[in-house]
Protein backbone atom coordinates (compact mmCIF):
# COMPACT_ATOMS: atom_id res chain seq x y z
CA UNK A 1 0.00 0.00 0.00
CA UNK A 2 1.44 3.61 -0.69
CA UNK A 3 1.13 6.39 1.46
CA UNK A 4 0.14 9.75 -0.20
CA UNK A 5 1.90 12.57 2.29
CA UNK A 6 -0.06 14.99 0.91
CA UNK A 7 -3.41 13.32 1.74
CA UNK A 8 -5.66 14.84 4.55
CA UNK A 9 -6.15 12.72 6.97
CA UNK A 10 -10.04 11.28 8.03
CA UNK A 11 -11.80 13.93 9.74
CA UNK A 12 -13.27 12.78 12.72
CA UNK A 13 -16.89 14.09 14.07
CA UNK A 14 -14.80 16.08 17.62
CA UNK A 15 -12.12 17.38 15.38
CA UNK A 16 -11.52 21.06 15.10
CA UNK A 17 -8.01 21.34 13.99
CA UNK A 18 -7.96 23.79 10.52
CA UNK A 19 -7.49 22.07 7.35
CA UNK A 20 -5.03 22.84 4.26
CA UNK A 21 -7.75 23.84 1.37
CA UNK A 22 -8.01 22.00 -1.08
CA UNK A 23 -6.88 23.33 -4.56
CA UNK A 24 -9.50 23.70 -7.36
CA UNK A 25 -8.62 22.37 -11.13
CA UNK A 26 -7.39 25.26 -12.96
CA UNK A 27 -10.54 25.42 -15.21
CA UNK A 28 -12.89 25.68 -12.61
CA UNK A 29 -10.58 28.33 -10.60
CA UNK A 30 -10.48 30.37 -13.36
CA UNK A 31 -13.55 31.07 -13.09
CA UNK A 32 -14.96 34.85 -14.86
CA UNK A 33 -11.56 35.00 -16.51
CA UNK A 34 -12.76 32.72 -18.85
CA UNK A 35 -11.94 34.37 -22.48
CA UNK A 36 -14.84 33.29 -24.36
CA UNK A 37 -17.23 34.80 -21.02
CA UNK A 38 -15.38 37.98 -21.62
CA UNK A 39 -15.42 38.02 -25.23
CA UNK A 40 -19.24 37.77 -25.41
CA UNK A 41 -19.82 40.72 -22.45
CA UNK A 42 -17.54 42.94 -25.00
CA UNK A 43 -19.45 41.94 -27.38
CA UNK A 44 -22.80 42.87 -25.82
CA UNK A 45 -21.50 46.04 -24.50
CA UNK A 46 -20.44 46.93 -27.89
CA UNK A 47 -23.99 46.02 -29.90
CA UNK A 48 -25.76 48.25 -26.87
CA UNK A 49 -23.62 51.33 -27.11
CA UNK A 50 -23.80 51.04 -31.53
CA UNK A 51 -27.37 50.49 -30.81
CA UNK A 52 -27.78 53.49 -28.66
CA UNK A 53 -25.41 55.60 -30.77
CA UNK A 54 -28.02 54.74 -34.14
CA UNK A 55 -31.14 54.79 -32.30
CA UNK A 56 -29.86 59.19 -31.15
CA UNK A 57 -28.71 59.56 -34.82
CA UNK A 58 -31.84 58.14 -35.82
CA UNK A 59 -33.90 60.32 -33.90
CA UNK A 60 -31.79 63.91 -34.42
CA UNK A 61 -32.76 62.88 -38.18
CA UNK A 62 -36.28 62.75 -37.84
CA UNK A 63 -36.40 66.11 -35.54
CA UNK A 64 -34.42 67.48 -38.17
CA UNK A 65 -36.19 66.88 -40.79
CA UNK A 66 -39.17 67.65 -39.72
CA UNK A 67 -37.95 71.10 -38.69
CA UNK A 68 -36.84 71.05 -42.26
CA UNK A 69 -40.06 70.48 -43.95
CA UNK A 70 -41.96 72.80 -41.35
CA UNK A 71 -39.50 75.56 -42.62
CA UNK A 72 -40.10 74.91 -46.00
CA UNK A 73 -43.56 74.70 -46.02
CA UNK A 74 -43.60 77.59 -44.02
CA UNK A 75 -41.37 79.67 -46.81
CA UNK A 76 -43.37 77.93 -49.89
CA UNK A 77 -46.93 79.60 -48.39
CA UNK A 78 -44.99 82.62 -46.88
CA UNK A 79 -44.30 83.45 -50.90
CA UNK A 80 -47.35 82.40 -52.18
CA UNK A 81 -49.15 85.75 -51.56
CA UNK A 82 -45.87 87.32 -52.68
CA UNK A 83 -45.57 85.74 -55.58
CA UNK A 84 -48.84 86.34 -57.29
CA UNK A 85 -48.67 89.90 -56.18
CA UNK A 86 -45.37 90.75 -58.13
CA UNK A 87 -47.07 88.52 -60.62
CA UNK A 88 -49.60 91.18 -61.35
CA UNK A 89 -47.67 93.88 -60.65
CA UNK A 90 -45.19 92.28 -63.62
CA UNK A 91 -48.29 92.46 -65.58
CA UNK A 92 -48.74 95.96 -65.42
CA UNK A 93 -45.06 96.60 -66.04
CA UNK A 94 -45.07 94.47 -69.31
CA UNK A 95 -42.83 91.57 -67.80
CA UNK A 96 -45.17 89.20 -69.28
CA UNK A 97 -42.42 86.34 -69.41
CA UNK A 98 -41.65 87.40 -65.83
CA UNK A 99 -45.31 87.18 -64.95
CA UNK A 100 -46.38 83.86 -66.60
CA UNK A 101 -43.19 81.89 -64.88
CA UNK A 102 -44.90 83.09 -61.51
CA UNK A 103 -48.05 81.94 -62.19
CA UNK A 104 -47.57 79.20 -63.41
CA UNK A 105 -45.85 78.23 -60.49
CA UNK A 106 -48.51 79.14 -58.39
CA UNK A 107 -50.78 77.15 -60.31
CA UNK A 108 -48.07 73.99 -60.01
CA UNK A 109 -48.69 74.73 -56.14
CA UNK A 110 -51.92 75.46 -55.60
CA UNK A 111 -54.05 75.06 -58.41
CA UNK A 112 -57.31 76.70 -57.34
CA UNK A 113 -55.22 79.95 -56.60
CA UNK A 114 -57.85 82.79 -57.31
CA UNK A 115 -57.40 84.53 -61.10
CA UNK A 116 -54.29 82.27 -61.44
CA UNK A 117 -55.44 80.73 -64.70
CA UNK A 118 -56.46 84.52 -65.91
CA UNK A 119 -53.21 85.65 -65.04
CA UNK A 120 -51.06 83.28 -67.55
CA UNK A 121 -53.85 83.62 -70.49
CA UNK A 122 -53.22 87.18 -69.86
CA UNK A 123 -49.47 86.86 -70.10
CA UNK A 124 -49.04 84.64 -73.03
CA UNK A 125 -51.44 86.69 -74.93
CA UNK A 126 -48.91 89.49 -74.48
CA UNK A 127 -45.87 86.95 -74.96
CA UNK A 128 -47.40 86.30 -78.36
CA UNK A 129 -46.99 89.96 -79.58
CA UNK A 130 -44.29 91.45 -77.51
CA UNK A 131 -42.04 87.77 -76.77
CA UNK A 132 -38.85 89.23 -74.14
CA UNK A 133 -38.83 91.05 -71.64
CA UNK A 134 -38.82 95.24 -71.40
CA UNK A 135 -35.50 96.57 -70.04
CA UNK A 136 -37.00 98.23 -67.07
CA UNK A 137 -40.11 97.98 -65.10
CA UNK A 138 -42.68 101.34 -66.17
CA UNK A 139 -44.43 103.10 -63.83
CA UNK A 140 -47.91 101.41 -63.88
CA UNK A 141 -48.11 100.02 -60.58
CA UNK A 142 -50.05 100.32 -57.69
CA UNK A 143 -52.18 103.49 -57.68
CA UNK A 144 -50.64 106.30 -54.86
CA UNK A 145 -52.43 105.98 -51.97
CA UNK A 146 -54.08 109.11 -50.71
CA UNK A 147 -55.99 109.32 -47.33
CA UNK A 148 -59.48 109.95 -47.61
CA UNK A 149 -60.29 113.45 -46.15
CA UNK A 150 -63.55 115.62 -45.83
CA UNK A 151 -64.14 118.71 -47.78
CA UNK A 152 -62.46 121.96 -45.61
CA UNK A 153 -64.77 123.32 -43.35
CA UNK A 154 -63.78 125.69 -39.96
CA UNK A 155 -63.39 122.50 -38.01
CA UNK A 156 -61.13 120.74 -40.42
CA UNK A 157 -57.33 120.78 -40.94
CA UNK A 158 -56.95 123.00 -43.85
CA UNK A 159 -53.72 122.23 -46.97
CA UNK A 160 -52.15 125.10 -45.53
CA UNK A 161 -51.85 123.04 -42.27
CA UNK A 162 -51.12 120.06 -43.77
CA UNK A 163 -48.21 121.55 -45.72
CA UNK A 164 -46.68 123.14 -42.48
CA UNK A 165 -46.74 119.65 -40.74
CA UNK A 166 -44.97 117.92 -43.79
CA UNK A 167 -42.67 120.71 -43.40
CA UNK A 168 -42.16 119.90 -39.79
CA UNK A 169 -41.78 116.28 -40.16
CA UNK A 170 -39.56 116.26 -43.13
CA UNK A 171 -37.30 118.87 -41.06
CA UNK A 172 -37.73 116.53 -38.40
CA UNK A 173 -36.18 113.59 -40.33
CA UNK A 174 -39.59 111.83 -39.95
CA UNK A 175 -40.30 110.65 -43.44
CA UNK A 176 -42.57 108.23 -42.66
CA UNK A 177 -45.14 110.73 -41.18
CA UNK A 178 -44.19 113.22 -43.61
CA UNK A 179 -45.39 110.57 -46.48
CA UNK A 180 -48.75 109.93 -44.66
CA UNK A 181 -49.11 113.78 -44.49
CA UNK A 182 -48.52 114.38 -48.22
CA UNK A 183 -50.80 111.75 -49.10
CA UNK A 184 -53.59 112.82 -47.12
CA UNK A 185 -52.61 116.65 -49.02
CA UNK A 186 -53.07 115.34 -52.00
CA UNK A 187 -56.07 113.63 -51.44
CA UNK A 188 -57.64 116.46 -49.81
CA UNK A 189 -56.94 118.87 -52.46
CA UNK A 190 -54.33 117.75 -55.74
CA UNK A 191 -54.60 120.82 -57.32
CA UNK A 192 -53.22 122.31 -53.76
CA UNK A 193 -49.76 123.74 -54.38
CA UNK A 194 -49.24 121.17 -57.11
CA UNK A 195 -45.72 120.85 -58.41
CA UNK A 196 -44.34 122.11 -54.33
CA UNK A 197 -46.32 119.26 -53.37
CA UNK A 198 -45.21 116.51 -56.05
CA UNK A 199 -41.61 117.87 -55.68
CA UNK A 200 -41.89 116.82 -52.06
CA UNK A 201 -43.60 113.99 -52.21
CA UNK A 202 -40.99 112.43 -54.27
CA UNK A 203 -38.15 113.29 -52.33
CA UNK A 204 -39.37 111.68 -49.32
CA UNK A 205 -40.57 108.27 -51.36
CA UNK A 206 -37.00 108.00 -52.61
CA UNK A 207 -35.53 109.06 -49.31
CA UNK A 208 -37.39 106.29 -48.31
CA UNK A 209 -36.44 104.14 -50.48
CA UNK A 210 -32.96 104.44 -49.55
CA UNK A 211 -33.56 103.68 -46.38
CA UNK A 212 -35.36 100.37 -46.97
CA UNK A 213 -32.55 99.67 -49.57
CA UNK A 214 -29.94 99.94 -46.11
CA UNK A 215 -32.25 97.97 -44.03
CA UNK A 216 -33.10 95.06 -46.59
CA UNK A 217 -36.56 95.83 -46.94
CA UNK A 218 -36.86 95.59 -50.49
CA UNK A 219 -40.56 95.27 -50.95
CA UNK A 220 -41.11 98.39 -49.41
CA UNK A 221 -38.47 99.95 -51.32
CA UNK A 222 -40.56 98.20 -54.51
CA UNK A 223 -43.58 100.15 -53.27
CA UNK A 224 -42.25 103.77 -52.60
CA UNK A 225 -40.17 104.04 -56.30
CA UNK A 226 -43.37 102.58 -58.03
CA UNK A 227 -45.15 105.94 -56.24
CA UNK A 228 -42.70 107.85 -57.18
CA UNK A 229 -42.83 106.90 -60.92
CA UNK A 230 -46.54 107.17 -61.01
CA UNK A 231 -45.62 111.22 -60.17
CA UNK A 232 -43.08 111.63 -62.48
CA UNK A 233 -40.35 110.12 -64.98
CA UNK A 234 -37.41 109.04 -62.73
CA UNK A 235 -35.08 107.27 -65.54
CA UNK A 236 -35.00 110.97 -67.24
CA UNK A 237 -33.41 112.61 -64.45
CA UNK A 238 -29.38 111.82 -63.61
CA UNK A 239 -30.53 112.72 -60.19
CA UNK A 240 -33.59 109.84 -59.99
CA UNK A 241 -32.48 107.01 -62.76
CA UNK A 242 -31.13 104.79 -60.73
CA UNK A 243 -34.16 104.32 -59.20
CA UNK A 244 -36.16 102.22 -61.38
CA UNK A 245 -33.27 100.02 -62.08
CA UNK A 246 -32.84 99.22 -58.22
CA UNK A 247 -36.61 98.78 -58.31
CA UNK A 248 -36.33 95.79 -61.01
CA UNK A 249 -33.32 94.53 -59.30
CA UNK A 250 -35.03 94.61 -56.01
CA UNK A 251 -38.35 93.30 -57.41
CA UNK A 252 -36.52 89.99 -59.24
CA UNK A 253 -34.19 89.41 -55.98
CA UNK A 254 -37.16 88.87 -54.30
CA UNK A 255 -38.54 86.46 -56.57
CA UNK A 256 -35.41 84.51 -57.20
CA UNK A 257 -35.05 84.09 -53.33
CA UNK A 258 -39.08 83.65 -52.87
CA UNK A 259 -38.21 80.46 -55.48
CA UNK A 260 -34.87 78.68 -54.16
CA UNK A 261 -36.65 79.04 -50.40
CA UNK A 262 -39.33 76.99 -51.70
CA UNK A 263 -36.74 74.90 -53.47
CA UNK A 264 -38.14 75.43 -57.26
CA UNK A 265 -34.84 75.90 -58.23
CA UNK A 266 -35.77 75.83 -62.18
CA UNK A 267 -37.68 79.13 -61.31
CA UNK A 268 -34.84 80.25 -59.31
CA UNK A 269 -32.32 79.73 -62.35
CA UNK A 270 -34.58 81.51 -64.38
CA UNK A 271 -35.03 84.21 -62.45
CA UNK A 272 -31.00 84.46 -61.16
CA UNK A 273 -29.70 84.15 -64.60
CA UNK A 274 -32.05 87.37 -65.38
CA UNK A 275 -30.71 89.08 -63.00
CA UNK A 276 -26.96 88.41 -63.95
CA UNK A 277 -27.91 89.23 -67.97
CA UNK A 278 -29.43 92.79 -66.60
CA UNK A 279 -25.46 93.33 -64.62
CA UNK A 280 -27.18 93.20 -61.19
CA UNK A 281 -24.02 91.04 -59.73
CA UNK A 282 -23.45 93.27 -56.98
CA UNK A 283 -27.01 93.88 -56.02
CA UNK A 284 -26.84 92.58 -52.54
CA UNK A 285 -25.78 89.44 -52.53
CA UNK A 286 -26.85 88.49 -56.01
CA UNK A 287 -23.67 86.74 -57.25
CA UNK A 288 -23.39 84.65 -54.49
CA UNK A 289 -26.64 83.27 -54.33
CA UNK A 290 -27.18 82.89 -57.85
CA UNK A 291 -24.04 80.46 -57.90
CA UNK A 292 -25.24 78.45 -55.14
CA UNK A 293 -28.16 77.93 -56.64
CA UNK A 294 -27.13 76.89 -60.04
CA UNK A 295 -24.92 74.22 -57.85
CA UNK A 296 -28.10 73.09 -56.48
CA UNK A 297 -30.33 72.72 -59.46
CA UNK A 298 -27.05 71.08 -60.65
CA UNK A 299 -27.04 74.07 -63.99
CA UNK A 300 -23.05 73.56 -64.79
CA UNK A 301 -23.70 76.06 -67.76
CA UNK A 302 -25.02 78.35 -65.80
CA UNK A 303 -22.50 78.11 -63.24
CA UNK A 304 -19.80 78.15 -65.43
CA UNK A 305 -21.26 81.14 -67.81
CA UNK A 306 -21.55 83.19 -64.65
CA UNK A 307 -19.49 81.92 -61.63
CA UNK A 308 -16.85 80.32 -62.85
CA UNK A 309 -14.55 83.72 -63.28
Amino acid sequence: MTLNVNAEPPIQADDTQPRRPIPMPEEERRGCANPLLLLVVALMLIGIFVSMVALAAYAGYRDGGIIRRTQNAVALFGTLDGQATLAWQDLGTENYELADARCKYLIEIRPEYPGIRNCISTAQAAMSATPTFTPSAQPTETPIPTTAAATPTPSVITPDQLLARADAQINQGDNEAARKTLEALRGLDITFHRQEIEDKLVNVYLTLAQKYEYEGRLGELVNVVSYAEQIRDLSSDPNTQKWPVTKDAANLYISAKGYAASQNFAQAVTVYRLMLTRGYYNFLDTKKLACDTFTAAGDTASYQQFCAS
